[in-house]
């Protein structure tokens, strides 16, 4: 997972992922390591639980607070799997 560049848009890249099903799914972008939502940017429904797909940031989203990427349940407010990220780059 990481974010990517292009065409005047930032994406956040799952790439051949494979994540357990559970109802409901949301992916976040969380200002926590620890696999919490904390304060966190939705992203919106998880796409699919295995392979690979983008989900485009929202223009203007600040970076800088981000900590993790959270799949979160809203069906049983759990996490379902997160991934620590790396500081983000300047492109």
């Amino acid at each position: 997972m990481g974010v990517i560049h292009g065409a005047g848009a930032e994406y956040l890249r799952f790439d051949a992922v494979s994540i357990a099903g559970a109802p409901n799914m949301f992916v976040y972008l969380s200002d926590r390591a620890d696999g919490q939502p904390g304060n966190f940017v939705d992203l919106g429904p998880l796409k699919a639980t295995d392979g690979s797909f983008n989900y485009q940031l929202p223009a203007g989203t600040d970076l800088a607070p981000v900590r993790s990427l959270v799949v979160w349940c809203r069906a049983f407010s759990v996490t379902v799997t997160y991934a620590v990220l790396a500081a983000p780059t300047a492109p």
